[in-house]
This record gives structure tokens, C-alpha cells and sequence, in this order.
């Protein structure tokens, strides 16, 4: 925007796989992760009657938001909070909990 370039390469794909040790009864499992981010990431929802000058319009085919430095600037911590969330305990749910 303007002079200020904002890098969105923080925010591409992750993948990597995770070993679950066993634990009886259940065997080693190998889990691959994946991580995507959308651009709500970096952009917001404008507000009712806003005028929103061209450059800070961003869009995809679904919908058109607002560029908002402070969520820009609070996605570049998103890598690493993925990256610690394999050294917490995670668990893993069948899909049928609310």
C-alpha cells in the first residue's frame, strides 16, 4: 500500500508429519500436517458504509476485505505458534464431538 510493502511469504503452506507413539492399544501413527492461511490473516471485514480507497481492497473470488496492518503484523507470529503447537499436548478427536 502506498510506499509500504507488505510480505505475505510468512503465510504460505506448511506441511510436516508428526509420529504419535504407541500406546496400548493403539499402534504408531504417522499424522501429516498441513496449514493454510487465508487472508483473514492479514485483512478485515469493512464496516457498514465504509469507504475503502482501491488499494487497500483485497480479494479473492468468495468475498472482498480491507487490508489491516495490525493483522498483518500479528500473522507474522502465526509460523511460529503453529511450529510450538507439537511441543504442547494435542489431541486428536474423532470428528464427532461438539
Amino acid at each position: 500500500m502506498g510506499e509500504f510493502v507488505c510480505e505475505l511469504d510468512h503465510l504460505h503452506l506448511l506441511m510436516w508429519e508428526v509420529t504419535i507413539p504407541a500406546k496400548a492399544p493403539n499402534p504408531v501413527r504417522v499424522v501429516k500436517i498441513v496449514v493454510s492461511y487465508s487472508m483473514h490473516c492479514f485483512t478485515r471485514k469493512p464496516s457498514t458504509d465504509e469507504i475503502v480507497s482501491a488499494e487497500a481492497k483485497y480479494s479473492d473470488n468468495r468475498e472482498m476485505r480491507i487490508f489491516d496492518s495490525g493483522r498483518w503484523a500479528l500473522s507474522k507470529r502465526l509460523p511460529s505458534i503453529v511450529a510450538d503447537l507439537e511441543k504442547d499436548a494435542v489431541y486428536i478427536l474423532d470428528g464427532n464431538s461438539s
